[in-house]
């Protein structure tokens, strides 16, 4: 058996392994993955797994309730693991070697879920110094507690080897060190168990143990005890939860509990193992004693398992000779009464259960024996008799009184009952007899509270108090009491030292003062179902219920110790009554007696400790399980919506019921399968306060709040929420700048397109209208009206006139429409020619329908091409020139062409007219011409495609043809 770091309790069987929660237990075996039902060890490692040892050719573990075997090489054969031992992430053990022809033993390693085996003989080890007198090892071997050394003790040595990898990553053993043991006697020992405890190894042997320093060889003998004579049958080791190394010797009456202390060993406590025996179990059978945690067992290899801490203040007798009778009573503090009902005998027996048998003819039917005085005795019934103990006499009251529930004598000899007509007191001296009736309510039961003269009757409807003067006080029916509403009465019982009232109302337990008129809940962490009887004996309150026993040390007025809680369904469901005498309880069953001792303060001190908080909560999510306490913070992912609690408890009695909630405390809802949905509309980054309680049939939990918080991802955080504002705040401003860079980008274009297009259409402009035009137009109508020619000069001015206005329009539009442009080319022509005295003559075409109103073309684009016509080929010629400007539209693309044909003297020879002259390379109308085309192509939609054609000899001329695509649409 092992105890889990959750508080689990895991059992090896011969049919799997079973985990048990003191519940319910779950079994694992083949159906579950298991390599084998068959198990004998186990092991917890460092990362919560569970290792199995089975006889086969795997290994594996439990993780999370599921079964994960651990990969292995064909070579490693089977293996039998003993002394496993947690090493680092894994495992380690040896294992005797099943290989055919081998006499060796094995050690075996895990890493990450691979198991590897290298076996103990002289070709295994990569060390030269191995001795050659060494050619193997026996199997006295074990790991120390960090699992990394392995000793042997063969012949009259002691061998120290450990694991260690080649260059090649590969496991191998290597041999490191050979210590002689001091005393050789030792070698009659080597078929003893050894075991390596504390630093030393220890070889037990009859009822001795042998302590060996590993280190140095050194051997000394201990004797465990006074008790030389006890042979020890079996030896079990094990670490408690704070990591004190213990061992048990199992001997034939009893088991030594034992720790090593400055090297030797130390033996403080016996555990007493005869009710084992007086239930068949053989000594050499218990192969187990677990004292873990809340776990406190013995484990045998024939009868199960055995709660070892019941133990301690619990026997049983059975005495045959009371078969059939029923107690009913207490004589004094040293002998019960009881009745046979089949033969109608009386049965007055000590402690012992020596008995003296009183038969009687007539039926006398008791349902109670109460003290009266002496050795007298009351036996109540539907009547009453006297009995006298010490030769059997008995008297009949001769009164019938219908029926007595209970009653309770007081100093007067007062008898005080309960029966079928009601309250009565009954006088009586000499066994006369004098009946007065107080009530004529039916009592459930009565109790005498000698402290404060009060007599106690109490029903589900109403509590009423007696004093010795017969005066009566009722108190508030059950639904409340000194303002504490506690529900039906079923139980009073009075503390006859310091006068505490006890009141078991609706499966709770009050404390009342009827001085102070206070009441208050006593041991909210026990549940008081099924009870049968309320007691207290001497300074002890004593609560019996068909689950257990509740025990609290009572030392003073209102003050009480931590409730024991005994339970065990099986011991008391049976049990009908129970009565308190010689410092014992006794319940009394249909075939037996359970006889219940109770502890001494120091064991009270004890079990009311480890009784305290018997509830040990468990909360299962994802591939996570955890001990939870109230303030502990469990982690969520948002992917969990809903997560298991469970709890372990050692005392474990009936169904196991979980409450929760998420709003309060008193809102606790009952779960269903343990299971506990969250709430949708939980947000990711909040804490929440869950409230959570277990009960079942004896024990209640304290009260366990717990905080859940919902983990956010990182974007749901408060820093990843103020790291998206500033990185949206970034990109924002980011994006301001681009915008405004951009923004100013395409402005600064815009500017630059427009001032480029306004300095071109100013050059433009300027070519056009330059002075020299000017003068000479103006010239040339001075020269008319000299003549007197002033319809001609008329006519040439307002030609001028037109020009200008057209030039300063279309300094102001982009675009201009082919008919406007094709206007301003005859009147800038005609201009022209009356300057030039017509030595040219010309053409303006428009071919195609709609291109005058339909299509726009760029403004000042068309009129540089016609000034170089005429200026540099048709004024240079000879004889009268020709220009012909033709516009088109091109359907197959929607472009507009400009063809401008001219016969004059071409660009070559115009190039060759001007060497030798003090002039530019290029014209100034070349160069405007140009940068237009250039601007119109770079910074707009259109695209101007300008192409010269020098017409070949004998024809002169140029032809220039200006495509302009993407023209301008009207509508």
């Amino acid at each position: 058996m092992i105890t889990d770091r959750l508080g689990y309790l895991w059992i090896c069987t011969d049919k799997g392994v079973t985990k048990y929660n003191g519940y319910e237990f779950r079994n694992f075996d083949v159906t579950s993955g298991l390599v084998s039902d068959d198990t004998w060890e186990m092991l917890e490692d460092s990362k919560g797994r569970i290792w199995l040892a089975s006889f086969a050719d795997k290994i594996g573990y439990i993780y999370n309730d599921e079964y994960y075997r651990a990969k292995s090489d064909a070579g490693v054969g089977s293996v039998f693991p003993t002394d496993m031992k947690s090493y680092g992430p894994g495992i380690v053990f040896s294992t005797p070697s099943y290989r055919a022809g081998s006499k060796h033993d094995k050690l075996c390693i895990t890493e990450k879920d691979s198991l590897f085996c290298a076996e103990l003989d002289k070709s295994a080890f990569q060390d030269s110094r191995l001795p050659d007198d060494i050619s193997f090892f026996g199997s006295l071997g074990n790991w120390d507690e960090g699992g990394r050394y392995h000793y042997y003790i063969y012949g009259v040595y002691i061998h120290k080897v450990e694991f260690a990898k080649n260059e090649n990553g590969e496991y191998y053993v290597k041999y490191l060190s050979r210590i002689p043991l001091r005393d050789t006697t030792m070698r009659m020992y080597a078929e003893a168990k050894t075991h390596l405890f504390g630093g030393r190894l220890l070889t037990f042997f009859g009822p001795r143990v042998a302590v060996t320093d590993p280190e140095n060889g050194g051997i000394t003998f201990y004797n465990l005890d006074s008790a030389t004579n006890r042979d020890i049958l079996y030896v079990h080791f094990e670490k408690n939860r704070h990591g004190d190394n213990y061992f048990h010797c199992v001997r034939r009456n009893d088991i030594l509990r034992c720790r090593m202390r400055n090297a030797r060993p130390e033996c403080t406590e016996r555990i007493d193992i005869l009710p084992l025996l007086a239930a068949g179990v053989k000594p050499e059978n218990i192969t187990t004693v677990h004292r873990v945690g809340e776990w406190d067992l013995l484990g045998t290899t024939t009868s199960g398992a055995w709660k070892n801490n019941t133990q301690k203040f619990v026997t049983y007798n059975r005495p045959a000779n009371l078969d059939g009778y029923r107690l009913i009573g207490t004589l004094d503090d040293s002998a019960l009464v009881w009745y046979s009902k089949s033969n109608n005998t009386v049965a007055v027996c000590d402690t012992g259960f020596r008995l003296k048998t009183f038969h009687y003819n007539e039926k006398l039917n008791p349902n109670l024996a109460l003290k009266y005085s002496g050795d007298t005795v009351l036996l109540l019934g539907n009547l009453m008799y006297a009995l006298r103990a010490r030769d059997g006499a008995i008297i009949k009251v001769n009164k019938r009184v219908g029926g007595i529930f209970g009653g309770v004598t007081n100093n007067k000899k007062d008898l005080r009952m309960v029966t079928r007509a009601g309250y009565l007191v009954l006088n009586y001296g000499d066994v006369s007899s004098a009946e007065t009736i107080l009530d004529g309510n039916r009592f459930n039961g009565c109790s005498l509270d000698t402290v404060n003269g009060l007599l106690y009757l109490y029903n589900h409807v109403k509590i009423l108090a007696a004093d010795d003067n017969e005066r009566i006080r009722t108190f508030k029916n059950g639904e409340e009491l000194a303002g504490v509403s506690v529900g039906e009465v079923q139980k009073i019982t009075v503390d006859p030292k310091y006068g505490n009232v006890f009141i078991l109302a609706k499966e709770k337990l009050f404390l009342f003062d009827p001085v102070r008129n206070s009441c208050k809940e006593l041991f909210d962490n026990v549940v008081f179902k099924d009870v049968f009887n309320v007691l207290v004996y001497r300074d002890m309150l004593c609560v019996v219920s068909k689950y257990g026993i509740v025990l609290s040390r009572i030392s003073g007025r209102g003050l009480l110790g931590k409730p024991i809680v005994s339970g065990s369904a099986k011991d008391y469901k049976d049990a009908v009554d129970v009565f308190a005498c010689s410092g014992a309880l006794y319940l009394a069953q249909a075939s037996q007696v359970l006889k219940v001792e109770f502890p001494d303060s120091l064991a009270l001190n004890t079990l009311a400790s480890e009784n305290s908080k018997p509830f040990r909560f468990v909360l299962k999510h994802g591939d996570t399980a955890t001990n939870i306490a109230t303030g502990d913070t469990v982690l969520l992912s948002q992917a969990e919506d809903r997560f298991v609690l469970d709890v372990i408890n050692q005392n474990g009695l009936g169904r196991l019921k979980l409450f929760a909630s998420f709003s309060d405390a008193g809102s606790l809802e009952e779960l269903n399968a343990n299971e506990i949905v969250v709430p949708r509309n939980f947000v990711p980054g909040n804490y929440y306060q869950l409230y959570v309680r277990a009960n079942d049939a004896l024990n209640r939990s304290d009260l366990v709040a717990i905080t859940i918080y919902i983990q956010p991802h990182w974007y749901q955080t408060s820093i990843g929420k103020w790291t998206i504002r500033v990185i949206a705040a970034g990109i924002v401003v980011i994006l301001i700048l681009l915008v405004i860079v951009f923004t100013k980008k395409v402005v600064l274009r815009r500017n630059e397109q427009k001032q480029a297009r306004m300095e071109l259409e100013l050059r433009s402009i300027y070519a056009q209208i330059n002075p020299h035009f000017i003068f000479n137009t103006l010239n040339s109508a001075l020269l008319l009206i000299s003549k007197n020619r002033m319809d001609e000069a008329y006519t040439h001015i307002s030609k001028f006139s037109r020009l200008l206005r057209s030039y300063l329009r279309s300094s102001r539009n982009k675009f201009i429409a082919v008919g406007e442009e094709a206007a301003n080319l005859r009147n800038y022509i005609e201009l022209q020619q009356a300057r030039f005295k017509n030595r040219f003559i010309y053409e303006v075409n428009l071919e195609g329908d709609g291109i005058v109103e339909k299509y726009s073309i760029p403004s000042l684009l068309i009129q540089p091409f016609v000034e170089n016509a005429i200026n540099h080929g048709l004024l240079p010629l000879e004889t009268s020139g020709r220009l012909i400007v033709t516009f088109s539209h091109r359907s197959q693309d929607g472009a507009i062409v400009c063809v401008i044909d001219d016969n004059g003297i071409g660009r070559e020879q115009s190039k060759n007219d001007k060497v030798g002259r003090e002039e530019v390379k290029d014209s100034y109308g070349d160069l405007i011409i140009n940068d237009l085309v250039n601007a119109f192509n770079k910074y707009e939609k259109m695209n101007v495609h300008v192409a010269y054609f020098d017409k070949q000899a004998p024809a002169t001329g140029t032809i220039v043809t200006i495509t302009i695509k993407n023209p301008h649409y009207e509508q």
